[in-house]
């Protein structure tokens, strides 16, 4: 049997002859990858069982979503709707804003400040307040003040949705309710 340059390669990488004479497939690998015979090797996956739930206190639901997913479009996908420009006046009104606010709203880019949501448990669990949440909230009331009336009372508590990153399981009461004449109004 005469052997050829890629034969006697393999003959050196330790495939024995009775192998090549058989016709059996050389098993040759360089460095990590295989040349030759090799089947590939699947990718090694992390397996992450510990998905974040998040909570709908007023909806009564529970999503599971993946770390560092966007609230909004989590709860969308949920079939959550967290646009509404004014809650908490009376049920007629409520219901009638809630549907037209489903399509005028900014669609996410956190310029409406009509999916604000109050964090009640882990907002630990969440990205820090971004540069959008501080102007909507705090500095610009413009076109719209009710975002910073919203605001008042619950600092703490009180993101966009829209802007809001998961990181651990959370408590979300949406379209929290005006307190216009609250404590902390005047203040």
């Amino acid at each position: 049997m005469l052997l050829t340059e890629k034969d006697s390669q393999a003959l050196e990488s330790g495939v024995s002859r009775e192998n090549l004479a058989a016709g059996a497939p050389a098993a040759i690998a360089v460095g990590s990858k295989c040349v030759i015979g090799c089947q590939p090797r699947p990718p090694v996956r992390r397996v992450d069982t510990t998905m974040p739930i998040v909570k709908f206190v007023k909806e009564k639901k529970e999503i599971e979503v993946p770390d560092g997913a966007n609230l909004r479009t989590e709860a969308v996908k949920a079939g959550i709707n967290l646009n509404c420009a004014i809650s908490g006046i009376s049920d007629g009104i409520d219901s009638c804003v809630e549907g037209v606010s489903k399509l005028l709203n900014c669609h996410g880019f956190g310029m409406c400040g009509t999916c604000r949501v109050l964090i009640k448990n882990g907002i630990e669990n969440t990205n820090s307040v971004t540069i959008r949440e501080k102007a909507k909230f705090k500095y610009v009331p413009i076109p719209d003040p009710l975002p910073c009336l919203a605001y008042l009372g619950n600092e703490d508590s009180m993101r966009l949705a829209c802007c809001t990153r998961v990181h651990g399981d959370i408590v979300v009461e949406s379209s929290p309710e005006l307190n216009l004449f609250g404590d902390n109004f005047f203040s």
